[in-house]
């Protein structure tokens, strides 16, 4: 424990003195319920970018029920269990998945997963911190919900990408994790991504639903990412645990996924150009 202390003061003095502006890259896939198809869309999405030539790091922070190795069929004992629980650097932790594109992975059902505490949050960030600048876009895949720990996730956050389907319920979701976020005065910039859209009209239709809420209720505005359509080859990827992009890279749905990052690259550009988003 002491040691972990010490890392913690070491990395704070690093921060306070550190002249290297930070840039603003670091985006939270979030949902406020399963089923979105939020993790399947964090892992294509930092594929996508990484295929666009941009440095990826893709972080499962859904702890102990992790998805991202599971979708990938990815089997490695370098997870955010043994980082927690050693007094190595986050950077040891990193793989290297493929070309631009590095993962750190969470686990799945570990008997011995040490219980997530803000401490142990704020350690991560932190270290987190002292590498973003060597990522074009850090992604991390949130566990489903809004509880304290991932509000105090969200609090590190560049942006919020609010994964949502376009079924009533998912839309009430997405404008619940909305008004948390204010409530908690979060001040990530909100984005929204409409996931298993039948057309481009009822995706669009999901959004203002949403929209109108988040103006209504929470005066305040939401930016639009894209829409993805339902493909049935998800399931195919799924069941046989392999990246999606790289196995159906000529799909629609490929190149919706490659649209949407394409457009958070844009605006992540201009978060950091200090220009006005909305």
């Amino acid at each position: 424990m002491n040691s972990q202390i010490n890392r913690v003061k070491e990395l704070t003095s690093l921060e306070e003195n550190s002249n290297v502006p930070s840039v603003h890259n670091i985006f939270a896939f979030a949902s406020g319920k399963g089923g979105t198809g939020k993790s399947f869309l964090a892992l294509n999405a930092a594929y996508a970018l990484s295929q666009l030539h941009y440095r990826v790091l893709l972080v499962d922070l859904d702890f102990n029920l992790s998805s991202i190795n599971i979708l990938l069929n990815y089997h490695t004992n370098n997870t955010l269990g043994k980082y927690f629980t050693s007094d190595t650097p986050l950077a040891d932790h990193i793989v290297q998945y493929s070309n631009h594109l590095s993962i750190i992975f969470g686990d799945s059902g570990s008997y011995n997963f040490p219980e997530i505490n803000s401490n142990l949050i704020n350690q991560f960030f932190r270290e987190l911190n002292q590498i973003k600048n060597q990522y074009d876009f850090i992604l991390l895949d949130f566990p489903s919900g809004l509880d304290s720990t991932i509000l105090n996730m969200f609090s590190y956050s560049d942006f919020c990408l609010i994964v949502s389907t376009t079924e009533p319920i998912s839309v009430m979701d997405a404008y619940a994790v909305s008004k948390l976020l204010k409530v908690n005065e979060i001040k990530a910039v909100k984005l929204v991504l409409i996931n298993k859209a039948k057309d481009s009209a009822e995706g669009e239709q999901a959004f203002n639903n949403i929209q109108t809420a988040v103006q209504h209720f929470l005066k305040e505005r939401l930016i639009f990412v894209g829409q993805t359509f339902s493909d049935s080859l998800v399931t195919e990827s799924i069941i046989n645990q392999s990246l999606y992009l790289k196995d159906f890279p000529n799909s629609q749905l490929a190149h919706q996924i490659t649209s949407c990052v394409k457009e958070l690259a844009k605006i992540k550009q201009v978060a950091n150009s200090h220009q006005p988003i909305y």
